[in-house]
């Protein structure tokens, strides 16, 4: 699950980033002091772009939980310790349909993705025109 969450924030990270949007935008994990972490990922200029989630939160135990949310500018999770992979799978979750509504008629293909396969059936993640080079 860790493996195939973080592969997929990759692969959405790089579809966006064309010399100009990762200077403004992008993608931030820290640390909390509780402890734990937290995950913001920027949607301004990507298809996520306006989508909201209420928050969702799963509390297990003081430091098993994990809370996830959207604006439709930001998705953003927080997690206890061991959770990290929860979290960006989370994302992923959060994501997917997008992903899966702009294959179309394309040929759904089951997860994992690479970075090339989320290109050729998607498209870049940027709304705009202009797409990175393979």
């Amino acid at each position: 699950m860790i493996a195939d969450a973080l592969a997929f924030l990759q692969s959405s990270y790089a579809s966006c980033s064309d010399d100009d949007w990762e200077h403004s935008y992008g993608v931030t994990i820290e640390t909390l002091d509780n402890p734990g972490c937290h995950l913001k990922i920027d949607l301004v200029d990507t298809p996520l772009a306006g989508a909201s989630l209420d928050r969702l939160e799963v509390e297990r135990a003081e430091d098993d939980w994990v809370h996830a949310w959207s604006d439709g500018l930001r998705f953003e999770g927080a997690c206890g310790p061991p959770n990290l992979g929860e979290m960006m799978g989370a994302f992923r979750d959060f994501a997917k349909p997008e992903v899966d509504a702009r294959a179309g008629g394309h040929g759904r293909r089951s997860w994992p993705w690479s970075l090339t396969s989320v290109r050729r059936y998607c498209g870049c993640w940027r709304s705009s025109p202009v797409r990175p080079a393979d």
